[in-house]
């Protein structure tokens, strides 16, 4: 080896000594990682249309762009939240607790409108910044600058996102409604009374909820006149089953369409001069109903109604012979009331 060939070596190897190690001081500063969250939501009376968690953490992963919520065991923030009623409005209330613990407040959100689905993307975007507060909300509104590096004359045009299905699912529930009732043309004269129905309801997914209805009439008194100042007061009394569609007008108001079948009694309880030959019947009728019915405060409903009844039997009630009273063919129910609803509230 010559000297300019053992020089060359020696020049290198300080420069791999010298210089190496002052390349090596210099450290890439790695971003930190996202920090994860667990989530648990609640849905309180009347709130059952509201976004369920599982539709809530969709959302804000969406917002962030990555998935971030994890079991509570491997979060590092762990968010706690209920919906309820407040007034005419929805009210969230979102618990912050870091892993160690430690609290960190709570956040609440006030809704004023009566549908609850235009709450859940305000709610989204608040769980979304509890757990980075440096995120950015996703534009809806493309880009009219950007272009496609890899897109040619002949691609067909992007596919666009469709919006999500909703396939909340109803859960059970149990409305009663007690009615204060008017009944005509089925008894002799206008009927005051009273009305039951209870309504059984079913999960649907996104078809108008079905319910089985239970229902009872009452019509202690109504009478029918004949010549001489005769007259015979008539009690009757009615019960059936049938089913029901309840599809939702607002977040507060429902519409109970229902057709039923029913049967019952007619009975004499009082009389002048005449004597009835038929002092009871067996009754039985078709009824098709329709209810309004408002949520007025939690559990406390109100409710409008009418429905044609049509009796199965139309022959005449006898007395000593002769006709004093036919039911028509078709009757008139009016009826207004209170009731207790369980499930059934938005």
């Amino acid at each position: 080896m010559g000297q300019r060939g053992l020089a060359s070596r020696v020049f290198l190897f300080a420069t791999l000594l010298f210089a190496g190690p002052a390349h090596a001081l210099v450290a890439v500063e790695e971003p930190p990682a996202a920090e994860t969250a667990s989530l648990g939501w609640s849905r309180g009376p009347g709130t059952e249309m509201c976004a369920t968690a599982i539709q809530l953490g969709e959302e804000v992963e969406a917002i962030l762009g990555r998935d971030v919520l994890v079991a509570a065991p491997d979060a590092e923030l762990s968010l706690e939240g209920r919906i309820e009623r407040a007034g005419e409005g929805f009210r969230a209330v979102i618990a912050v607790t870091r892993r160690d613990g430690s609290s960190e407040g709570e956040r609440i959100y006030t809704h004023p409108g009566v549908n609850c689905r235009d709450a859940t993307e305000s709610i989204a975007l608040i769980l979304a910044l509890l757990i980075d507060p440096d995120a950015e909300p996703p534009s809806d509104e493309p880009d009219p600058n950007a272009t496609d590096p890899n897109a040619t004359d002949d691609s067909p045009p992007a596919e666009t996102r469709s919006e999500p299905v909703d396939d909340t699912v109803a859960p059970f529930g149990l409305a009663v409604d007690l009615s204060g009732l008017l009944a005509a043309f089925v008894t002799p004269s206008a009927a005051p009374g009273g009305r039951t129905a209870i309504h059984l309801r079913f999960p649907s997914g996104p078809l108008p909820p079905l319910a089985v209805v239970v229902t009872g009439w009452l019509a202690p008194w109504s009478r029918a006149d004949a010549s001489g100042g005769a007259w015979v007061d008539h009690l009757f009394v009615v019960g059936g089953a049938g089913l029901c569609t309840i599809p939702s007008l607002t977040d507060w108001l429902d519409l109970s369409i229902c057709v039923m079948g029913e049967a019952g009694g007619g009975f004499v309880i009082a009389e002048r001069t005449l004597v009835p030959d038929e002092r009871e019947r067996v009754l039985a009728f078709f009824e098709a109903a329709i209810t309004l019915r408002a949520h007025v405060w939690q559990a406390l409903t109100a409710n409008l109604g009418a429905s044609l009844v049509v009796p199965f039997r139309t022959e005449p009630w006898l007395a000593t012979g002769n006709v004093y009273w036919r039911p028509d063919p078709v009757g008139l129910f009016v009826f207004l009331g209170v009731g207790f609803d369980v499930g059934f509230g938005r």
